[in-house]
């Protein structure tokens, strides 16, 4: 899970080619799969390009996993903030596709 503001695309080639110079290493799970599905999802209403809500629905999610047993194994950074009902229900749904229930 993440947010990115720029091109997924440059996220990714980004996130993939990184080396550890400048601190960054780059996804961890890139070492340990051959290939792998991406699922993008996104505020399509955000106002100002606030990423607040997006982060308190990642953070339900994650939630959500380790509530059903496990600590999502790459994730590592996480923010958390008061959620609403609305966040909630928001992670719910999203958590549901991937067969995690509340």
């Amino acid at each position: 899970m993440g947010i990115t503001r720029q091109a997924v695309g440059t996220r990714l080639r980004y996130g993939w080619k990184a080396n550890g110079r400048n601190g960054y290493h780059g996804y961890a799970w890139r070492h340990e799969f051959p290939q792998v599905d991406l699922d993008i999802w996104c505020h399509t209403n955000a106002i100002d390009r606030d990423c607040r809500d997006v982060e308190t629905v990642e953070a339900e999610i994650v939630y959500l996993i380790r509530k059903a047993g496990d600590w999502p194994r790459f994730q590592t950074e996480i923010h958390f903030r008061r959620a609403t009902a609305a966040h909630r229900s928001v992670a719910a749904r999203i958590a549901s596709l991937y067969g995690i229930e509340e």
